[in-house]
């Protein structure tokens, strides 16, 4: 069973380009031989993740994520079970806000800024979530 976790966080302290080709180097020798996909998007300390693959491999993979301190903020955008990876060719993809169409810069940078209003809807979030990621593929093929 296929499985993809989305959140969003914010890094302790701001990462460098050379600190963030490190972090993907290390995150895709590690996705690689764990069968995990994803991508992250990166903006000025922000960060959207999505990370797929077998459940319980992507399931120990985001107790890591969450663990480590180099994140702060977390919150959970989508945990779910897939048919198919959105990501198969990524072991793990590393793409600046300034890179993507402007539309989907403004969709990313609306999950990025997210703050969980105790009465918002999880489906309305579900939504939103769901259209960043058909716009990326979209905007890959």
């Amino acid at each position: 069973m296929l499985k993809i976790i989305g959140y969003v966080s914010s890094a302790a302290v701001e990462l460098s380009a050379d600190r963030l080709s490190e972090i993907l180097k290390v995150a895709v020798d590690h996705n690689r031989a764990a069968g995990i996909t994803g991508i992250m998007f990166y903006d000025e300390g922000n960060i959207i993740q999505f990370i797929e693959g077998r459940d319980e491999a992507v399931s120990m993979l985001y107790a890591k994520i969450c663990r480590d301190r180099r994140h702060k903020g977390i919150i959970e955008l989508m945990n779910e079970t897939i048919a198919e990876r959105v990501f198969p060719d990524w072991s793990m993809g590393l793409k600046y806000l300034s890179q993507l169409p402007t539309d989907l810069q403004a969709q990313c940078r609306d999950l990025m800024g997210l703050k969980l209003a105790p009465d918002e809807s999880e489906n309305e979030l579900h939504q939103v979530v769901k259209v960043v990621l058909d716009s990326f593929r979209r905007s890959i093929r």
